[in-house]
């Protein structure tokens, strides 16, 4: 995961800017264009544990997700991959598109706070890998 992180801040997805786009590109194959996701493989974007913390939205498109979770109540055991790649800029216009459009619920952010999330999550990795 941290070589994940640090080279998201050298590589760049496509210049696809519209969240609504970059969320087709990118999680509509496994979470569907609704946002209900499919079956108990990939978990729905409309509960607000899963969403509403900058921290874990930004963290888990960054890192992926791998193993078990529960969402809104269900087991799902599905498998995200890392979007490390992706700009600060598309990861805060995929997270507003699903807090507006999909959840109709939660506060949108910038590219600012995602660069500093992502800084944080590299910093939180180094700690880990030097203990």
């Amino acid at each position: 995961a941290l070589l994940f992180i640090m080279l998201g801040a050298f590589k760049r997805g496509p210049q696809v800017n519209n969240g609504e786009d970059l969320y087709r590109e990118y999680c509509k194959s496994c979470h569907q264009r609704s946002g209900k996701g499919f079956l108990r493989v990939y978990p729905p974007l409309t509960d607000p544990e899963w969403i509403a913390r900058d921290e874990r939205i930004v963290g888990n498109i960054l890192n992926g997700i791998k193993g078990e979770i529960v969402v809104e109540g269900k087991e799902y055991d599905g498998e995200m991959p890392s979007f490390y790649y992706l700009s600060d800029n598309q990861i805060a216009q995929i997270v507003n598109y699903v807090r507006t459009e999909i959840a109709g619920t939660g506060t949108s952010i910038d590219s600012v706070h995602v660069a500093r999330l992502r800084s944080e999550l590299l910093r939180d990795s180094l700690k880990i890998l030097t203990k």
